[in-house]
């Protein structure tokens, strides 16, 4: 509870974290202090937890690569605890790295420097490889492709539930990509972790109405469309949807067709 009070406050002072400098909606990265002391062996959370723990076991198995869509064969490794503390250190160092990219304006670098991090931790599930994929979405998003934003969010908080701050950047780009209501429950979601939050606060409030007025463009279209197919069913009969009125009832609120000749 107490790590979740950490993690949803206004405030966190942390080194890696620029909230302070670019503004929450800006840039979220970091988020150290949130996973409390990397000696501890009790929150390590890692795949193929079976046999001896100080046996390295390998096996293969198929997966299909994401970012290439090509077949492949890849060797997953149980790791020791120490051999995980070391890939999380290696990693630390890669997301510092692009940390510095991303401030000076290199997305596109950081991006692939926070990939690298990531792939160093292929068979690492610690909570501490959220924020890789928190950084890479912020890039994502910089980089205006939302809907890998969208997936690296989804797996920051898999990884790390709950990450209000992979929330919201899920939100933004689920905005974008204007799956309105899908992001209206994603800033409730966050306004109940974090009752003042700003960002979604203020979106709460707009976007019930944008999504009525999408809604009712939709519908416009979509009898804009049907008025055309009826048109050119009615034209060899010399006749068009004009002839044809919809009649509400007050009282049903059911609709009655009314033949107009004209």
């Amino acid at each position: 509870q107490q790590q979740q009070q950490q993690q949803v406050g206004e405030e966190d002072n942390d080194d890696d974290d620029y909230d302070d400098d670019y503004g929450e909606d800006e840039c979220p990265l970091g988020d150290d202090d949130i996973y409390g002391d990397d000696d501890d062996d009790d929150e390590m959370d890692y795949i193929n937890d079976n046999g001896d723990d100080d046996a390295v076991d390998e096996m293969i198995e198929e997966m299909n690569l994401i970012s290439t869509g090509e077949q492949a064969t890849v060797t997953v490794i149980k790791l020791t605890d120490e051999e995980i503390k070391e890939k999380l250190l290696e990693s630390d160092a890669m997301k510092e790295e692009g940390n510095n990219l991303f401030k000076q304006g290199e997305f596109q670098k950081a991006k692939d420097v926070y990939s690298r991090a990531i792939d160093n931790c292929l068979s690492i599930t610690d909570r501490k490889v959220g924020p890789y994929f928190n950084n890479r979405a912020v890039c994502w998003f910089r980089l205006e492709d939302w809907e890998e934003c969208v997936k690296d969010c989804n797996k920051a908080i898999e990884l790390n539930p709950p990450y209000p701050k992979a929330m919201l950047r899920k939100a933004q780009a689920l905005e974008k990509l204007e799956e309105l209501e899908s992001a209206l429950e994603e800033y409730k979601k966050i306004i109940e972790l974090d009752p003042r939050n700003g960002a979604a606060l203020e979106a709460i409030m707009r976007l019930p109405k944008e999504i009525e007025e999408k809604q009712e463009k939709m519908k416009e279209e979509m009898f804009g469309k049907l008025k055309e197919l009826g048109n050119m069913c009615l034209k060899p009969f010399g006749l068009s949807t004009n002839n044809f009125q919809m009649v509400q009832d007050p009282n049903t609120g059911s609709y009655s067709i009314n033949f107009v000749q004209n």
